[in-house]
């Protein structure tokens, strides 16, 4: 096979990546992805499985975080190279390993080194944990319920092994090989099917609503605040009174004004929920105003309780770069000249879960869902329900709305907790602990969804394996490619020739 033929493979496979990410209910492009891009891979070289890996990137990435361009076209450059970079150990190590007779091993080996280069792209202070090959399956009950065991990256891990063995099978033209990629997974739905029923009882249940108020779809003519207001108390009195909600949610920054600085807001935000006898986590907005301190805005959720009194508060961590901050001073410039209302908030600190009707609330605000590492510190912290605050408004009927949202259920799963998101414009979800949406938002309209939901104390396995799996997965790649390595481990010289285009006349090697 010619390396403009692997390229051609790889840059297909990277297409089939990006539509995995921006459409829903196609989570097998995301297997047919890394199928395409173990065909390119079979018989070739280091460096051609490394150029074979950087145009899949290049392609699945750019394609499938090309709604960052509504942060400007150079968020979307810096991501995608970003993510880019961590997988080149993969194409890197794969030209050895993939010419090895032991396919499985080979894919095991490439698999795990593509699933810890998701996992570091995603961590440290750097980290942005974007399009992922775990993300398209969030939706599929069974694949998804692997992330109770072994997290995101160990089901990035799992697709890219079946759909790796698939394509290094297909080339090698072993028939065996490719019978068991395609058995691999079919067990491993029928695998996943049966983890439901290992999640954890409930101990209780909390009818929770979310108000999705559609009162600034975007960034142009928004609401007024006291009509802002408003609408919310309307669509929280509907979630009391219709759905008969203990718990009511407001999108990210809902509330209008500084609640607390202005005392007068806050006690008509406590008397409204006095009133209702239904406590409330409110999305709005913090300037602390305290001698010596950084007067910086900050992204902020209110925990508020059915008596009116305020039981915590949450300050978003982990903030979005271009969208609420600039990364560094010498980009000011140029990021206002694509987002002139950029704004510079500032990270909160550590808080504690709300203790609210009877649970403990775990909050995150819009995009920290993409991080595992805080949904397991809000469950480290005793959290028994996850409350998710977004507001996707600016990114209209964009497929970030629907990213955003299957994140949410692999956190769910991941930690066994259920999981209530509140969004401006859609979606706001109720996900139980097996990952099952129990209700869903339409996009860009005014509602309530609401639902009974379980309140769970129990840890799931990942919650317990999370802190060591990437050394499992080091140890996976080193030990699969190891075995690749090995005396023996050569693929037959003659289907090796026959994959790289050389055949035998007269017991001369000559090139087809």
């Amino acid at each position: 096979m010619t390396l403009r033929a692997r390229l051609m493979l790889g840059a297909a496979g990277g297409a089939a990546f990006g539509a995995s990410q921006l459409m829903v209910d196609y989570g097998a492009l995301v297997w047919l992805s890394f199928v395409l891009l173990g065909m390119a891979f079979g018989g070739a070289s280091g460096c051609h499985t490394a150029a074979c890996v950087l145009v899949w990137a290049l392609a699945g990435y750019g394609t499938g975080l090309w709604w960052v361009t509504v942060f400007g076209l150079l968020p979307w450059v810096i991501l995608t190279l970003w993510q880019t970079v961590f997988l080149m150990p993969a194409g890197l190590v794969a030209g050895g390993s993939c010419r090895s007779s032991r396919l499985f091993a080979a894919a095991a080996g490439v698999a795990a080194l593509v699933a810890l280069g998701e996992w570091l792209a995603g961590s440290g202070p750097a980290g942005i944990a974007m399009a992922t090959a775990s993300g398209p399956l969030a939706r599929n009950l069974a694949a998804v319920q692997w992330a109770s065991v072994c997290g995101a990256p160990g089901l990035s891990f799992l697709v890219a092994l079946c759909g790796l063995a698939a394509g290094l099978s297909l080339v090698s033209r072993r028939r065996a090989a490719f019978v068991a990629a395609l058995v691999l997974p079919g067990g491993l739905l029928a695998a996943g099917w049966a983890l439901r029923e290992t999640a954890p009882p409930a101990r209780g249940h909390l009818k929770v609503a979310a108000a999705q108020g559609m009162t600034a779809p975007g960034f142009d003519d928004p609401l007024p605040p006291r009509e802002t207001l408003q609408v919310y108390f309307e669509l929280s009195a509907r979630a009391r009174m219709e759905h008969g909600a203990q718990l009511v949610l407001w999108p990210e920054t809902a509330c209008p004004g500084l609640p607390f600085q202005d005392e007068r807001l806050l006690e008509t935000l406590k008397d409204a929920f006095r009133e209702l006898q239904m406590a409330a986590i409110i999305g709005a907005q913090n300037s602390p105003q305290e001698p010596g301190s950084d007067p910086s805005p900050r992204n902020v959720a209110l925990g508020i309780s059915r008596e009116g009194r305020v039981e915590g508060a949450y300050e978003k961590q982990r903030l979005v770069p271009f969208g609420e901050y600039v990364p560094s001073p010498h980009l000011s410039g140029l990021a206002r000249l694509w987002r002139g209302d950029a704004r510079d908030y500032r990270p909160g600190g550590r808080w504690p879960p709300v203790p609210l009707e009877g649970a403990q609330v775990g909050v995150l605000i819009c995009s920290e869902t993409m991080f595992t590492h805080l949904a397991a510190l809000r469950v480290r912290e005793g959290a028994t329900l996850l409350a998710v605050l977004s507001n996707d408004s600016w990114f209209g009927r964009g497929p970030a709305t629907e990213q955003l949202a299957r994140t949410c259920i692999l956190r769910a799963v991941e930690f066994r907790r259920s999981l209530a998101r509140t969004a401006e414009s859609g979606y706001s979800m109720m996900i139980s602990p097996d990952g099952r949406v129990l209700a869903q938002s339409a996009l860009m309209r005014r509602c309530v969804v609401a639902a009974g939901l379980p309140v769970v104390n129990a840890r799931s396995v990942y919650s317990h394996l999370m802190p060591v799996l990437p050394l499992v997965l080091a140890v996976v790649a080193v030990g699969s490619l190891s075995v690749c390595c090995k005396p023996g481990a050569a693929g037959n010289p003659e289907a090796a020739s026959s994959v790289m285009g050389i055949t035998a006349v007269d017991g001369q090697p000559h090139l087809r």
